[in-house]
């Protein structure tokens, strides 16, 4: 019966998957990805949110190759040359490449290996819910209506864009193998534990973050249930081992480009309590507030785990973290229409000044995803102890309403009286292919070194996430840059780039490592004249001559003779 449970859980939560992502039906998924209607995509195309996504694209599909091909090599990203592990810039985004690998393997195709890995980190999602839910409530219908109020939630379809902001089933899963840990102490529930944990740490600061919220109540209740005695040194050194040794690879980059200066604070998004309410982005949704309210009032079965009040704890707490404290509405206030504000400390602010990295997350808001979490297990909890209730002849019209309300609430179909979730449309996103073959003939014709594109205009978000995304085809080392954070040298290729042709620029460029200059001319818009070839080794004194030329794009060598230099600061 477990077996027969879980494969139907899964079923049902692909089922879901595909009923809300049908909009991907009949697409080329190689050349098209999913954002919600409601997400800023559509009225800018060119602006940040498509920017984002092209980044996110290059991120999975960069990782996913290099886990496959170079490991060693994870952090050193082939963005804003010549800078050393670039990928500290932004969000890791290891375990979404992981996800993504086998599309890698397989196709080669950026773009699959990132639908892979959005579709996958979803219904992983809800699986992890339901595997928690079931084996601590005893109840799989009850785990699968959690893992499907987990898993859909309307502020989670509304960014699509940034899955990372929400890759915490890895948490779940975690919070399952730490409880059977603590009860039996076995070495493969602390190498199951270290795995999670450590696949939690290759994710995104945001969940990791939310995740620390949950995790001391969660210790505290572990320690109080189970105590230490079953607890062996063995075991738990594998887990402190192997979490370190992935810590210290994961973060040594990012403390130290910190130490550098590169990652100083920045302006903090905070969650504002109004979002909370019905209608908002984070608003729980009804049946979820009703199932966690059940699952705090009721018992749970006899002898079974109860970490209800450590869950309900863990949840304020994330919560409080995300909202900052400095201009906490009061709730009830607003439901009123009052505009009654509470001025309480920001322990997020506190816990910065003393945690490393906390202080360059630019959006604390995205802590919320842990108080989502640590809900749906309550109202997992509270829909075991509802199906407990009904009548024995009842059972299954009980747990078939508890489900359709589930799918209901998760899916919010287009019927009257429904919220309808973020409608999600296919938009295309994939560079042109004569672009990317034009890349592809560079390197044929053994063209591959660290390119600039110009125009290089760090401000001009679509086209530097357009050189971003480029990059995830061609694979080389370019002076693109998007994420969180800029090295400081992006301004001196900019001044360089203003320079050329003129040898100057190229000169400096190339003591900088770059080999190629590609230049895009719009067609219909004037040449500059000394972009004439003739003109162009003219200017260059020679070291800058024409390689190529395909459509709106013209390729350039850098001539050997300046020698290459990495700042010392990157």
């Amino acid at each position: 019966m477990p077996a027969r449970a879980t494969l139907l859980a899964g079923l049902v939560l692909a089922a879901a998957l595909g009923i809300r992502f049908h909009a991907l039906f009949g697409e080329d998924l190689s050349q098209v990805a999913l954002v919600a209607e409601r997400g800023g995509y559509q009225a800018h195309p060119n602006g940040l949110p498509a920017a984002d996504l092209r980044f996110v694209i290059w991120l999975v599909a960069r990782n996913a190759r290099t886990l496959l091909t170079q490991p060693g090599q994870l952090m050193a990203a082939e963005l804003c040359h010549p800078a050393e592990s670039a990928l500290a810039l932004g969000e890791p985004g290891v375990t979404l490449g992981l996800l993504g690998a086998p599309a890698w393997a397989l196709c080669g195709d950026p773009l699959l290996a990132f639908h892979t890995a959005l579709l996958g980190s979803i219904w992983l999602a809800g699986f992890a819910m339901f595997w928690l839910v079931r084996a601590w409530t005893g109840s799989a219908v009850a785990g699968v209506a959690a893992g499907l109020l987990f898993a859909f939630h309307p502020a989670r379809i509304a960014d699509v864009i940034h899955p990372y902001i929400w890759d915490n089933a890895w948490l779940v899963f975690g919070l399952f193998f730490a409880e059977r840990l603590f009860a039996n102490g076995r070495w493969r529930d602390a190498l199951m534990l270290a795995v999670c944990c450590v696949l939690q740490l290759g994710g995104s600061l945001y969940p990791l973050a939310g995740g620390l919220a949950l995790a001391l109540p969660l210790l505290v209740w572990l320690l109080w249930r189970h105590g230490l005695k079953a607890l062996r040194p063995g075991p738990v050194l594998l887990v402190v081992v192997l979490v370190g040794v992935a810590a210290v690879a994961l973060f040594t980059p990012y403390l130290e480009l910190r130490e550098a200066g590169m990652l100083e604070p920045r302006f903090k998004r905070y969650l504002a309590w109004s979002q909370l309410l019905p209608g908002e982005a984070f608003f729980p949704g009804f049946l979820l507030l009703l199932l966690v309210a059940a699952g705090l009032l009721l018992r749970p079965r006899d002898k079974a785990p109860d970490p209800r009040w450590a869950l309900l704890v863990g949840a304020l707490l994330a919560a409080y973290l995300a909202a900052g404290g400095t201009a906490g509405e009061n709730l009830l206030a607003i439901a009123r229409g009052g505009s009654f504000v509470v001025i309480l400390p920001n322990l997020y602010a506190a816990l910065a000044a003393v945690v490393p990295g906390l202080d360059v997350v630019r959006a604390p808001a995205n802590l919320y995803t842990a108080t989502h979490l640590a809900l749906c297990v309550l109202a997992g909890f509270g829909a075991a102890a509802l199906l407990r209730l009904a009548p024995v002849r009842y059972a299954t019209a009980a747990a078939a309403l508890l489900l359709a309300l589930a799918a209901l609430a998760a899916l919010r179909p287009p019927l009257p009286g429904v919220q309808p979730a973020p409608r999600l449309v296919a938009v295309r996103v994939a560079p042109d292919p004569a672009e990317v073959d034009f890349y592809a003939d560079l390197a044929d014709a053994g063209n591959d070194g660290p390119i600039v594109e110009l125009p290089y205009d760090p401000r001009d978000m679509r086209r530097t996430s357009t050189a971003v995304l480029l990059s995830a085809y061609h694979r080389r080392r370019t002076a693109a840059c998007w994420g969180s954070r800029r090295p400081d040298h992006v301004a001196e290729i900019q001044n360089l780039a203003g320079q050329l042709p003129k040898a100057a620029g190229v000169e400096g460029l190339a003591e900088m490592g770059f080999t190629t200059v590609v230049r895009r001319q719009p067609v219909g818009l004037p040449r500059a004249a000394w972009w004439h070839p003739r003109q162009v080794e003219a200017l260059s004194d020679g070291t800058l001559r024409r390689l190529a030329a395909s459509g709106e794009l013209r390729a350039y060598r850098i001539a050997d003779g300046a020698e290459p230099r990495v700042p010392a600061s990157n």
